[in-house]
C-alpha cells in the first residue's frame, strides 16, 4: 500500500487564501516545528494569553510572506491551538513562499 499525500492546509478563497495551522503559544522560537496531524506545527513566542499568541502568529506569518499583519485574519481558533487563518491580497509568488516553509514540514514526522 503506498502512502497517500498529505492533504494541502492551504486553499483558495475569492482574493486570498486559507490556510490551517496547529501553533504552539510560549515557545523559546518561533518556527515551524513540523506537522501535528494534517497540519503544519509552527511555535510562536505569544503566550496563549488574551490574544498574544495570535497577534504573534499574524506577525509571523505576514514577515514570512514580506506583508503587512492587516492582511492576516484568524477565520476560526481564536483560543484554540488549531487555527484557520485568511490571508488577502498576497501574490502567488509569495504564497509559493510560504508553501515553501510549510509544505515540507507537513510532510515531515510528528
Amino acid at each position: 500500500m503506498t502512502p497517500r499525500a498529505p492533504l494541502s492546509p492551504f486553499r483558495r478563497d475569492g482574493d486570498g487564501w486559507i490556510l490551517s495551522l496547529h501553533v504552539q503559544p510560549g515557545a523559546l522560537r518561533e518556527g515551524v516545528l513540523g506537522r501535528h496531524g494534517d497540519a503544519p506545527k509552527g511555535a510562536v513566542k505569544g503566550q496563549p494569553q488574551e490574544g498574544r499568541a495570535t497577534e504573534t502568529l499574524r506577525k509571523f506569518l505576514a514577515h514570512l510572506l514580506g506583508i503587512s499583519p492587516a492582511a492576516i485574519s484568524i477565520v476560526s481558533g481564536h483560543t484554540s491551538r488549531r487555527k484557520t487563518v485568511r490571508v488577502v491580497c498576497v501574490s502567488a509568488a509569495a504564497v509559493a513562499k510560504l508553501a515553501a516553509h510549510l509544505l515540507p514540514a507537513a510532510r515531515g514526522a510528528k
